[in-house]
């Protein structure tokens, strides 16, 4: 197999580009090869590195000796697809060599700007999976799937499931980033041990200082979760429930935001939601605490361009429209951030300007943030836990509340708490990002 790399004598070529040259094996075969030798695969790998990657341990019946691959060409497209229009930068279409049953799978990466969904919309409702005239698949067991702009269509009575969660599984960039549509989302594998974490932490505080408080927790699905279709490897939020419900004290009420929220609702270049779009979930809020919020009391204010934190990952992203949401409670409260003199506005629009731009909402980071209300006469207090999300979200709570302190024990041991915190009277709420459950060793 080393050989394959070396050089003929005349230097013209290796001994691999001659052998595929004179048909002796073709590039899928040559792929699996480099796969079972351990070479890296990743959705923008070769279409041949990546088909070889879909069929490999799914049966005995589809090795790459009983295929054939051909090259998807405008020619041959309404053959393998059912459709002659798309736009493709490259396609790949493996079948067997000879046919005991109707078997196909495609591979093909879009072009630039191209409609995923309706390409793949367009597939599924023209391929043939009968085109085999003697034989053919039911249509039940035809699946069309995506990982970003690479499309696969798979026809198999048998092995169609198996054969699509090979291709879902392929893992992101080298950087950990996947481009859904124009959407970034991050990989990221479920921490048991982390969930676990996150839940004694939480626990502990609770136990330690608020038996006496009406307390709440919710948290905050990764953008991934609304797009787990799109790609393998993503925080699974469900599973990050499911582990976390029963560690948490039944004393705590938790709200669950799932259903407010869709991947329209965040940022496409950064992790986090939009304020702008939160109304659903200040709603559900609202409903579990026990105060209202009027929606029309806020004005959209357009702060300029936005372009967030996962442009450290991917060159070239589109700037987004930033949009923050003034009332009379944003714009008479005072900010006081643990260890600054003086105070600063609800929304610091200079940090547009910076590599942080989402520290827009409350100025920046702090351990303790306090935000003092005049427009609320009556005593109405919330003590809110929280990382980056909840700057964001405790502007939309000030026409309810008279003070909001916001804590991050990211930067705060919780054993100063008493010395930094008044929790008499106050609500509590608890809301984290599945990223933060997920590394909860950040919590101090």
């Amino acid at each position: 197999y080393a050989a394959l790399d070396c050089k003929l004598k005349d230097g013209s070529m290796t001994l691999e580009e001659k052998l595929l040259a004179k048909g002796t094996f073709d590039a899928f075969s040559k792929a699996s090869a480099d796969l079972l030798c351990g070479m890296p695969v990743s959705k923008d790998s070769s279409l041949a590195l990546i088909m070889a990657s879909v069929y490999r341990d799914v049966s005995e019946y589809l090795t790459p000796d009983r295929m054939i691959a051909s090259e998807i060409t405008q020619d041959n497209m309404a053959y393998f697809l059912g459709v002659d229009t798309l736009k493709i930068k490259e396609g790949l279409a493996v079948e067997p060599m000879i046919r005991p049953a109707a078997h196909s799978v495609c591979l093909v990466r879009l072009a630039d700007g191209e409609d995923v969904e309706k390409a793949k919309k367009a597939i599924a409702e023209n391929v043939n999976p009968y085109k085999w005239i003697c034989a053919g698949v039911d249509p039940e067991n035809v699946r069309v799937d995506n990982i970003g702009n690479l499309i696969i269509l798979v026809m198999d009575n048998s092995f169609a499931d198996a054969l699509v969660a090979n291709f879902k599984a392929l893992p992101a960039d080298a950087k950990g980033a996947v481009l859904v549509g124009d959407t970034v989302v991050e990989k990221q594998a479920l921490s048991a041990k982390s969930v676990t974490g996150f839940a004694d932490k939480i626990n502990a505080v609770h136990q330690k200082y608020l038996k006496n408080n009406q307390v709440f927790y919710s948290i905050v699905p990764d953008k991934s979760y609304y797009l787990r279709q799109s790609f393998a490897e993503y925080l699974d939020h469900g599973k990050l429930m499911e582990q976390l419900a029963p560690l948490m004290s039944k004393d705590m009420t938790r709200i669950l935001l799932e259903s407010t929220l869709d991947a329209s609702d965040y940022y496409k270049t950064d992790r986090h939601w939009r304020q702008e779009k939160l109304e659903q979930t200040v709603k559900e809020l609202s409903r579990a605490m026990g105060f209202t919020v009027d929606w029309s009391a806020f004005q959209a204010r357009t702060g300029g361009e936005f372009t967030g934190n996962y442009a450290r990952l991917l060159d070239s992203l589109k700037v987004e429209p930033f949009t923050y949401l003034e009332s009379a409670g944003t714009k008479a409260t005072k900010v006081s951030l643990y260890g600054k003199e003086g105070t600063v506005p609800v929304y610091d629009t200079a940090k547009l300007e910076t590599n942080d731009p989402y520290a827009v909402f409350l100025s920046e980071l702090s351990p303790v943030t306090v935000l003092d209300n005049p427009t609320v006469k009556e005593k109405r207090e919330l003590v809110l836990f929280t990382d980056s999300f909840g700057t964001s979200l405790a502007p939309l709570l000030l026409d309810r509340y008279s003070k909001i302190t916001l804590v991050d024990l990211r930067f705060v041991a919780s054993e100063l708490l008493p010395e930094l915190v008044d929790f008499s009277g106050a609500q509590v709420l608890f809301l984290y990002s599945d990223v933060l459950v997920n590394n909860s060793n950040l919590l101090k």
